[in-house]
């Protein structure tokens, strides 16, 4: 009993030590204010000062097929801002955002924003279904 006892004790450690080494470990990806960057969902952007965000989601907001809109709709995007202080916010942009150069952060703000759908660069078409994996954002932050 005592040799069972101690078999089990180690497939136990064992089991958690695999999990560790299973999960998936984000990167950060390091940027300098001022660059044009790309990027996609789930990606973590650094600053040097300490500040980031993570891309949360990625949503098609665009007229639905065979319809009429008066609007062509936009691409959403959802990030969780990290400022200097280590203060988490939740702020949403999109292609087509009213504020002409959104503040995603305290001390920054979108200067340029654009997308491209898959590798041809076009947008989802009533044959193909929207996949968030094709989406590349392309974004450029200053500082203020």
């Amino acid at each position: 009993m005592k040799y069972l006892t101690l078999i089990f004790a180690s497939f136990f450690i064992i089991s958690c030590n695999k999990a560790d080494d299973d999960i998936e470990k984000i990167e950060c990806i390091q940027i300098v204010y001022n660059t044009t960057f790309s990027m996609t969902l789930d990606d973590e952007v650094c600053f040097p000062d300490g500040s980031g965000f993570i891309v949360k989601t990625i949503t098609d907001e665009f007229c639905p097929c065979l319809a009429a809109c008066v609007w062509e709709g936009e691409l959403r995007v959802m990030v969780e801002t990290i400022d200097t202080n280590g203060e988490k916010e939740l702020f949403q942009f999109g292609s087509s955002s009213y504020d002409f150069e959104p503040k995603i952060m305290p001390h920054a703000k979108i200067k340029a924003f654009s997308f491209t759908y898959n590798e041809t660069g076009s947008l989802p078409d009533c044959e193909n279904n929207y996949d968030v994996d094709k989406v590349k954002l392309t974004l450029k932050i200053i500082e203020e």
